[in-house]
């Protein structure tokens, strides 16, 4: 009998403790939040130039040659939810040269830009690159603007956009 009792007190015990923690957890928890990269839109279409891909949008992102001596914008919008705050967005990208790259890339918050990295010159192998904002921010509509640059030089202009993340805090 005493032995029910000892049970049945940790039992209640466990359970009791199981339910604090539920009611003291925030609902919203810090997270990385993103966008495939085939979700990206190409801001000139005209200016791209894939002479051996049939597809720009890929089912495990985008993948296009920018045209020599030019520029271009991809956009991404991420996931916002009404409350969370977000301080750094992040990029998985990859160049197939140091001839394009990326040169810039602009934050925004529905029509208003928030922030911007400039001459950056990124570009090289498979790589995650994470942005801070300076201070965390509650975002309307979050989004993240590339600026893709390709020199002249006949060398690949090949870039490849697999993801793009914002980190939310509650």
């Amino acid at each position: 009998m005493k032995t029910k009792f000892i049970n049945g007190k940790w039992s209640a015990l466990f359970l009791c403790s199981i339910v604090m923690l539920l009611l003291t957890t925030p609902v919203l928890a810090e997270e990385w939040v993103c966008v495939h990269g085939h979700s990206g839109n190409i801001e000139y279409p005209g200016r791209v130039d894939n002479p051996d891909l049939e597809r720009v949008h890929i089912g495990w992102g985008l993948d296009f040659h920018q045209s020599p001596g030019t520029l271009n914008w991809i956009h991404f919008a991420p996931p916002s939810s009404l409350g969370q705050q977000t301080r750094y967005i992040g990029l998985q990208f990859r160049t197939y040269s140091n001839d394009v790259f990326i040169d810039s890339v602009d934050v925004y918050d529905l029509g208003t830009r928030v922030k911007s990295f400039n001459d950056l010159g990124l570009s090289g192998a498979l790589q995650s690159k994470v942005f801070d904002l300076g201070s965390a921010r509650t975002f309307t509509a979050l989004g993240i603007s590339v600026e893709v640059k390709a020199g002249v030089e006949s060398m690949s202009h090949r870039i490849i956009f697999t993801g793009a993340c914002a980190f939310k805090e509650p």
